[in-house]
């Protein structure tokens, strides 16, 4: 069990799920990731409120002692966020 890259794929993938919610919001910005949180906040999208993000970005409610959870709850996350990107 590699817990350290399970939490960094589940970085990894928040960065790319939001940047791709992002894109089927017509914000075709930077995909430079220091730029993120300023486009999210700017976009707004309804699916991913910016406190929402911001506290996993910031990983606010990750605990060393357990995780798994953070891991777990920023992928199930990230598969729910997936259903809403839109493809035109």
């Amino acid at each position: 069990r590699d817990v350290p890259s399970a939490v960094l794929a589940a970085r990894s993938a928040l960065g790319h799920t939001v940047d791709a919610l992002l894109e089927s919001e017509s914000d075709f910005g930077s995909r430079e990731p220091r730029r993120r949180a300023r486009r999210l906040r700017e976009t707004r999208p309804r699916a991913l409120p910016f406190a929402e993000y911001w506290a996993m970005e910031t990983m606010r409610s990750y605990d060393p002692a357990r995780p798994e959870e953070w891991v777990t709850t920023v992928v199930q996350r990230c598969r729910d966020l997936a259903f809403e990107v839109e493809i035109s």
